[in-house]
Order: C-alpha cells, then sequence, then structure tokens
C-alpha cells in the first residue's frame, strides 16, 4: 500500500462530528466503511498477504480474510521449480475424471479453491485481504481524499435513510450526493495514481517490442523489465 493505514475506530470520531451523525453505531459505520472499500475496489486499499495451503482431494479451504486472489503456485520435482496456476476454464473441476484436464489451473468456489489435476499438495497463494487492528477492526489508507470519499460515503448513506424518514428535505440529500460524486473521483484518481517505480515498469511493459509469452510462467516477475537490444 502507498500510504500508511489508520483504524476505522479513528474514521468513527470524525464521522460522529457531525450533528446528524453522532447518533449512528460504530458498527454501522464499520460495515459501511468495508461497503466502500470493496466498491472503490483499489488495489491500494487491501493488504496483499501470502499463505500456504495443503490441497486434500483437489482442494483446500481459503483464509478467513480473504477477499480476491492474486496468484497462485505449487513446486514440482526435486528442484522446487514454481509451477503458475491460471484461472480454470473447463466446467468439470469437480468430476474425479481428470484424464484431459490441463495442468495447474484452479477454480474458487465461496471459500473453497479446487485445484487441477493434482489431486494433493501445497500452493502458495497471494491474495488481497483487508487488513485488521488489533481489535479485530478493519483499517483503512492514512490518505485524506481517502477518509474525505469514506465520510461523504457513509454521510450520503445516513442521509438516504433520514430522507426516507422524511427527517430531510431533497436539496439537502442532492448535496451529499453531490458532495461524494466530487470525494469519490479525487479518491479513485488520487489512490490509481503510480508512483516513478510503478510508471517505470509500466514503460517497459508498453513499450515491448517482443511479446512476452511466457511472463505468466515466470509468475510474471519479468513483466516489468527493460528489453535489451543487441546490435551485430
Amino acid at each position: 500500500m502507498k500510504t500508511g493505514t489508520i483504524s476505522i475506530k479513528e474514521v468513527i470520531g470524525r464521522v460522529k462530528r457531525h450533528k446528524l451523525l453522532q447518533s449512528l453505531p460504530d458498527e454501522t459505520i464499520s460495515d459501511w466503511s468495508v461497503e466502500f472499500l470493496r466498491l472503490m475496489n483499489l488495489n491500494e486499499t487491501f493488504e496483499e498477504k501470502l499463505v500456504s495451503l495443503e490441497v486434500k482431494n483437489f482442494r483446500t479451504v481459503l483464509p478467513d480474510d480473504f477477499y480476491e486472489v492474486i496468484q497462485v503456485r505449487t513446486y514440482r520435482g526435486d528442484n522446487g521449480v514454481p509451477m503458475y496456476f491460471r484461472a480454470m476454464t473447463d466446467k468439470f473441476y469437480q468430476s474425479e475424471n481428470k484424464k484431459n484436464a490441463v495442468p495447474f489451473t484452479y477454480k474458487l468456489q465461496g471459500k473453497i479453491m479446487y485445484i487441477s489435476p493434482i489431486p494433493s499438495c501445497k500452493v502458495e497463494i497471494t491474495y488481497k485481504a483487508i487488513e485488521l487492528d488489533d481489535c479485530g477492526l478493519p483499517c483503512v489508507p492514512d490518505d485524506e481524499k481517502y477518509l474525505r470519499a469514506l465520510e461523504a460515503y457513509i454521510k450520503m448513506r445516513r442521509f438516504t435513510d433520514l430522507y426516507d424518514e422524511g427527517e430531510i428535505k431533497r436539496d439537502v440529500l442532492d448535496n451529499a450526493q453531490t458532495d461524494y460524486y466530487f470525494a469519490a473521483g479525487a479518491c479513485h484518481t488520487n489512490m490509481k495514481m503510480p508512483t516513478l517505480d510503478e510508471m517505470k515498469g509500466i514503460s517497459n511493459i508498453v513499450n515491448s517490442m517482443l511479446p512476452r509469452t511466457r511472463s505468466h510462467h515466470r509468475g510474471y516477475a519479468d513483466a516489468g523489465t527493460e528489453e535489451i537490444y543487441k546490435i551485430h
């Protein structure tokens, strides 16, 4: 993550400065904060984790904090050569007949990952997780534009409820919605802006003349390397 993180407890304190939000339960603010995080779906708002799991009978159970898979690999042979999995394209991954199965593929179904065609092995999985603090509460980026957008989202959600209950006028809700749209746009642009080092990797990929057809087999470790041209 490009920025540090803070506990949702600090967000709760910021939100409750508003008179009309003081009665919001802490649990609701926490739930809406996670909802906003998922809606934005920015890589920078998730924690990247790596875990080693045991596969039995072609399947393994994913961690409780799992949100989205990034990469999957196993090791083959005495030398421990890494073999990278790709997403499964056939629909017979639950069948015991694996004769025509393409090796090293996976399929997600809820918290279960199906592996084909290896019945048992160890796999390493890198995945996106929602970072939690010591109390088990979600953490959010310590970024002012993100926090403003999050507060605007919570305010919009609350004002929608108040409007439905006849507690506030339509123009008050309209202002809250407009504030959220601007804040969310600024947040998305800010969080997606690559660093100078990331831009160098992107530049190397864009300016590559030769197709890198073997990048997946190397886990994309070489995807951002610079091409070297030899003139004879």
